[in-house]
Order: C-alpha cells, then structure tokens, then sequence
C-alpha cells in the first residue's frame, strides 16, 4: 500500500507503550493546567497564577471601557464643534448677501 513513501524512522517501543505515552495528548479533556496547587515559577501555586491573570484581564477591561467611554466623549465634542461650525459658516454666507 505505501511501497512508494518513505516512512521514516519509528519509535522503538510496542503499540500499547505508545497508547500509554500519547493518552490525553489528543483529547478533548486534557488538562490545560496543573492541578491549583502545584507550585510553578515565582514560588506561586497555579490557583495564584490563574487568580492574578483574571484580576489583570479585568483590570484591562475597565481601563478599555474608561477609554472607549472618554474617546466617546471626545468624537461627541469633535462632532458639536464641527457642526457648530459649520452652522457659523452657513450663517455667515447667508448673511454675506442679505444687504444686497
């Protein structure tokens, strides 16, 4: 069937060792995280680690919001200033001819 592909090299051990060594690699429940008391790097547990990633992704939604809501803020000031001179402009030919 593959007589004419290269397989290459295969590892060196049974087809049972090799269920054993890929078990839960390929699954859908595999842990993505070490149980929350394993301790990682910085002497900080994996509850502490994924506690402190949660307070920072909330912390940079609020300062998103903040800035979404001043920016808002600004385009609504841009906006007025720009229609409120447009309305001068607009007065200001009107009245440019009115003593003709």
């Amino acid at each position: 069937m593959f007589d004419d592909k290269e397989v290459g090299d295969l590892p060196s051990c049974s087809t049972s060792e090799m269920i054993i060594a890929l078990n839960g690699h390929f699954s859908l429940v595999h842990a993505n995280f070490a149980s929350d008391e394993t301790i990682i790097e910085g002497n900080k547990t994996v509850f502490e680690w994924k506690e402190n990633v949660e307070r920072k992704l909330r912390q940079t939604k609020q300062e998103y919001k903040e800035v979404q809501r001043k920016s808002k803020k600004r385009n609504d000031a841009g906006n007025q200033s720009l229609e409120s001179a447009f309305e001068s402009d607009k007065n200001i030919e009107v009245n440019k001819y009115s003593g003709y």
